[in-house]
């Protein structure tokens, strides 16, 4: 009875912690091992801020040996180079089409850098593989209602693949 209890609580911990952000442009994975393996929860964010402390992003698994994925994308209007900041305490890499931009390893760390954005639909991902203690990753930069050179646009998930469409 006590098992059936707690695996009702963590189905419902799940359920309401998928539909938290429904308007978000960002689709976030999040695997309960650090190689980005298994069946992740999925859900939509607003951007990539989380601060797990040492909780881990869910009851499903443990706070520590965990990875996370970020995947948005742009449209850009006009090219333009943009400003970005990432803060992890552990190993994290900004990606913009399947290119590193920026990245901290081991962390934790803080870096920034200019990340220029050619005009036309852009794929970004944020990587983020948490190992021991605290949980913190950070994007900062991007103007969430987006501006007159960049607005985002939901990425279409396709199995395990993120699409910009």
């Amino acid at each position: 009875m006590a098992l059936t209890l707690r695996y009702a609580c963590s189905v419902l911990d799940e359920a309401n912690w998928a539909r938290q952000h429904p308007e978000g442009n960002w689709i976030s994975r999040y695997y309960t091992n650090p190689r980005f393996e298994g069946f992740p929860l999925v859900r939509y964010d607003v951007g990539v801020n989380s601060d797990f402390d040492k909780r881990g992003p869910s009851k499903r698994g443990s706070g520590d040996y965990f990875s996370a994925r970020w995947d948005t994308c742009l449209v850009v209007t006009r090219d333009v180079s943009v400003p970005l900041q990432m803060e992890s305490d552990d190993h994290s890499t900004l990606w913009l089409d399947s290119v590193a931009q920026i990245e901290i390893a081991p962390g934790p760390g803080r870096k920034s850098g200019s990340v220029f954005l050619r005009q036309g639909l852009r794929h970004l991902r944020v990587e983020f593989v948490e190992e021991l203690g605290m949980a913190l990753i950070r994007l900062d930069g991007l103007e969430l209602e987006g501006t007159d050179t960049y607005r985002f646009q939901r990425p279409v998930l396709e199995g395990e693949d993120v699409r910009c469409k």
